[in-house]
């Protein structure tokens, strides 16, 4: 399955968990007028439910391992708070439904920031160094990718593999780990020999060598994806 295939299923589990929702919310307020505390009530589970799939849709965790702990932590203790809060509110623990809806898009505030901060966070030049060298594996992969398409018919199984290879770095996400920075600078030295395979392969070189490189190649790419 491509990213942009993932990226699409995610999108239409997400809105046929809302759909559901919506129905459900639709259904029991049937030929009633929906009070306050009720109204409350399904804006804080659609929130949750928004909380809650955040990293499958919107945030996805590949390459964002070291995010995870902070993120799960964020979305627990944003549940557990809110949960809470909907239930003093049906009790009547908090009799102002306005003062409620306030706590309610706090708590939401303050997970979006935690988001922002796992993430996006760490010093200005730290976080600018990994997205150049991202931005640098993109390009090299950028340039291998003109040539790909002019491989010999006998290169197809290396050009489906450079392909996937392509998109996988097309979607890769800056890490500051040194494990990461490792294998980024063994990715870019491959992929500079991959442009050389190419000009080699264009005018009749091996096929085997140049699929052992690709495989070679592959094998550092997913082991810099499962970070």
């Amino acid at each position: 399955m491509t990213r942009s295939q993932s990226t699409l299923l995610r999108l239409v589990l997400f809105v046929l968990g809302a759909s559901i929702i919506t129905l459900i919310f639709f259904l029991s307020t049937k030929n009633t007028e929906p009070s306050m505390v009720s109204r409350f009530t399904w804006i804080s589970v659609s929130l949750m439910y928004l909380v809650l799939c955040s990293p499958l849709v919107f945030f996805p965790l590949e390459g964002k391992a070291d995010s995870f702990p902070m993120l799960l932590l964020g979305i627990g203790l944003y549940i557990i708070l809110s949960i809470v809060l909907v239930i003093f509110a049906n009790v009547g623990v908090v009799v102002e439904i306005g003062i409620a809806l306030v706590a309610q898009a706090i708590l939401f505030v303050f997970f979006a920031a935690l988001v922002y901060v796992a993430y996006f966070g760490g010093s200005g030049g730290t976080q600018a160094e990994r997205f150049a060298s991202i931005k640098k594996l993109q390009s090299l992969a950028a340039a291998v990718d003109l040539k790909v398409s002019d491989l010999p018919d006998e290169y197809s199984a290396v050009r489906k593999t450079l392909n996937q290879i392509i998109e996988d770095l097309r979607y890769l996400a800056p890490l500051k780990s040194k494990r990461s920075v490792e294998l980024e600078k063994k990715i870019m030295d491959n992929l500079h020999f991959m442009g050389q395979y190419c000009d080699s392969a264009i005018l009749g070189g091996n096929v085997l060598a140049f699929e052992r490189e690709v495989k070679n190649l592959q094998a550092l790419v997913r082991q810099r994806k499962a970070l």
